[in-house]
């Protein structure tokens, strides 16, 4: 009865080193997959597209698309001359913030 009792406590004790050995390293994990995903951009699809269309609104234009060169990525800087002037072969659709007559996207806001 002992021997029962006596591995039991063992494989507790094991069970207990092996799962606080997995908690004290998630987060650890968790952090470094957070970091190559920031790296490989896999959340500007999620975050950028969003505050940055916020901002075309909130600064006074409208979203809208158009054919933009295709190192361009949605809301290019407008101000600048290039980012949409490519050949209709070198160019795909991006989302782009329209300030009206007169104004421009510099990328952060229309001016």
């Amino acid at each position: 009865m002992e021997n029962c009792k006596e591995n039991k406590g063992r494989n507790n004790r094991i069970h207990n080193v092996l799962w606080l050995g997995i908690r004290k390293e998630m987060p650890l994990v968790i952090l470094i997959l957070i970091v190559i995903f920031w790296q490989l951009g896999v959340f500007n699809a999620l975050f950028s597209t969003r505050s940055t269309g916020r901002k075309c609104i909130e600064s006074g234009g409208k979203i809208s698309s158009g054919m933009c060169c295709k190192s361009s990525e949605d809301f290019p800087n407008m101000c600048l001359v290039g980012p949409c002037g490519c050949s209709p072969e070198n160019s795909h659709e991006v989302k782009i913030c329209d300030c009206g007559e007169g104004k421009c996207w510099n990328g952060e806001e229309c001016v």
